[in-house]
């Protein structure tokens, strides 16, 4: 068998999207390890914690080899599989995530854990921006909450109220796109689901299930929540204690890591009197990536895409993620002939 060769998204040192940025070729040997599958990757999709990871803002906890490939979340096709796989077969169309500061995505033949990847329909598209972002929101969730999700993702939602039945969460910067599976996943579990987002996505966020919103540079003024799914990351301490309703509440930052972790961290536990704090990574799980990808299948999570560009303009795509105000997720596939 000849080596594989195919085309990656990378980088060769930290630094700005224009600056360091690159599509490059690779050889893959035709030996793949015993447990890990190689996937024709067909899209990846672009999250926040990747331009971190680009910029430079984790590199304390990565190696120091270049070139680095770029991405987290995948789309493909298992076109080989390790002799002690037992899950997935040759042509099966998957999605997962890589660990990103291990290994990036944005590789056309990707080897990786058979655990880290979830079979889906061929024609699963949008599905490539679920994993890094839906893997945060069920990190968050408490062990009643996540139980109470795998049952519904199996059609076996029970007959009683749900664990958010007659509460209220608040979702900050909801147009994301962790906000916007945050949302549809709080509304699943029957929470009253309110959010702040720019006013051009109103519309479309009242149709995944948010009952009320305000401008993303304003917060209620009363304390009232349950659960608050800080997105962006940027309350402080006085502001949450202003939402929640007391020492039940739940207050999620969205974090990933980087010199400060450490610091929110002790923050957020100096505040426990106050209320309950978790804070999230997503690190990769095939659990809750098949919890998501059940959800999808039932029609029950919509993954929105904003906008989708081909590999030769990767460079635009970071840029246009940069610049913000869009709604869900922006995803770069491998098909030349793409938009973008």
């Amino acid at each position: 068998m000849d080596q594989t060769e195919g085309k990656y998204l990378g980088y060769t040192n930290y630094g700005a999207v224009e600056d360091v940025l690159l599509i490059g070729k690779e050889k893959k040997s035709p030996q793949i390890p015993p447990r890990y599958v190689r996937v024709e990757v067909q899209s990846i999709s672009v999250n926040p914690v990747d331009i971190k990871i680009l910029s430079g803002e984790q590199k304390y906890f990565m190696s120091r080899t270049f070139p680095k490939a770029f991405g987290t979340d995948f789309f493909g096709r298992v076109i080989a599989v390790g002799d002690k796989c037992g899950r997935l077969i040759q042509g099966q169309w998957v999605v997962g995530m890589s660990n990103p500061l291990l290994k990036g995505s944005g590789q056309r033949f990707l080897d990786i854990p058979e655990k880290a990847c979830v079979s889906v329909p061929p024609k699963a598209l949008d599905a490539v921006g679920l994993p890094a972002v839906g893997v945060t929101v069920l990190r968050s969730l408490s062990k009643a909450e996540l139980e109470y999700l795998c049952l519904v993702a199996q059609g076996r939602k029970p007959s009683g109220p749900g664990p958010g039945f007659g509460k209220k969460a608040f979702v900050l910067g909801a147009n994301g796109g962790v906000g916007s599976i945050g949302v549809q996943i709080l509304k699943l579990l029957e929470y009253e689901v309110h959010g702040s987002a720019s006013q051009n996505h109103w519309r479309a966020l009242e149709s995944l299930g948010i009952s009320r919103l305000f401008d993303r540079n304003e917060l209620p003024c009363r304390s009232e929540y349950s659960v608050i799914l800080d997105c962006p990351g940027l309350l402080q301490c006085q502001q949450i204690r202003s939402l929640v309703l007391g020492t039940q509440s739940r207050y999620t930052p969205v974090s990933v890591p980087n010199r400060n972790l450490f610091q929110r961290g002790w923050q957020a536990l100096s505040q426990r009197p106050f209320y309950s704090t978790k804070l999230v990574l997503a690190v990769p799980s095939p659990e809750l990536i098949g919890i998501l990808a059940d959800l999808r299948a039932k029609n029950l999570l919509h993954t929105p895409v904003a906008h989708t560009f081909s590999l030769k303009n990767a460079q635009k795509a970071l840029k246009v993620a940069l610049a913000g105000g869009y709604l869900g997720k922006i995803i770069i596939t491998f098909d030349e002939g793409a938009p973008g």
